[in-house]
């Protein structure tokens, strides 16, 4: 530098264009070709690193933090930290563009700007999509692999959506009705006791066969019955009843089971 302290040369801005993200630190720096100062001639190995700036809510240090996610092409704003001798450029941010007023090169995703790109193959009782989002108020984050998070404050159509290049989502609509998708197989662990609880109906459906096992006891209660309205119940291994089980259940055949205190007691 010219002078003792940074700062003192002024201000020196620039504008360029992202070639190169291949920073051999893993810092998230870039190769960016400045307006004015690389021209044709400039080859993109003979370009400084830039530095990326960083929002004060990210740490930035020991891995704690935001990564930057500029992208090849992505157009920014910068300056020269080291002033006049322009040896230390440091990316401020990046800016929104229309390449060739061209909407497919368009900065912004889609989704923010009001047209929902993502379709989703309903299966079972899946709900149709919640997105009816209104430019400007869908705040969205999308990645080159095509992953998304959707933060949608669309007066009367609030959202929140994650989505996985997969098609596999949660989406949250505007009443706060939760839909959770796996397209392929979903484990649900939990290391501890877990409860589930609904103030209504509880459905479980399967075009499969469901599985219920137990290291140790299978415990039903249901003061209104137990009814099987199709198929039929089968058992394996050795079975034994509890004392004080009273009532009654009707075969496939049609007769009558009439149990008192664990023991059938009457066939008709």
């Amino acid at each position: 530098m010219t002078t003792q302290k940074m700062g003192e040369e002024g201000f020196r801005w620039w504008l360029g264009i992202v070639e190169d993200l291949q920073d051999p630190k893993l810092l998230g720096r870039a190769k960016v070709r400045i307006i004015n100062e690389h021209d044709e001639a400039v080859e993109t190995g003979d370009i400084d690193w830039a530095h990326v700036m960083m929002p004060s809510t990210s740490a930035c240090v020991d891995g704690v933090g935001d990564s930057p996610n500029l992208a090849i092409g992505s157009r920014v704003v910068g300056f020269y930290m080291d002033g006049n001798e322009k040896q230390m450029p440091m990316i401020i941010g990046s800016f929104p563009t229309i390449p060739g007023n061209n909407n497919d090169r368009h900065s912004l995703s889609w989704l923010h700007r009001g047209q929902n790109t993502i379709t989703k193959q309903p299966i079972g009782p899946e709900p149709p999509t919640a997105y009816a989002a209104q430019y400007p108020y869908n705040r969205t984050i999308t990645t080159k692999g095509g992953h998304v998070i959707e933060l949608d404050d669309t007066p009367e159509n609030t959202r929140v959506h994650i989505y996985h290049k997969s098609g596999s989502y949660i989406e949250i609509n505007n009443e706060g009705r939760v839909v959770i998708k796996s397209v392929v197989d979903g484990f649900d662990i939990t290391d501890g006791t877990k409860t589930f609880f609904t103030s209504k109906d509880f459905d479980v459906k399967a075009e499969g066969s469901i599985t219920l096992g137990s290291k140790n006891s299978v415990k039903i209660a249901a003061p209104g019955g137990i009814t099987v309205t199709q198929g039929s119940i089968h058992t394996k291994g050795t079975l034994g009843s509890t004392v004080g089980a009273s009532g009654a259940f009707t075969t496939v055949t049609g007769q009558t089971v009439h149990v008192q205190n664990g023991l059938v007691v009457l066939i008709d």
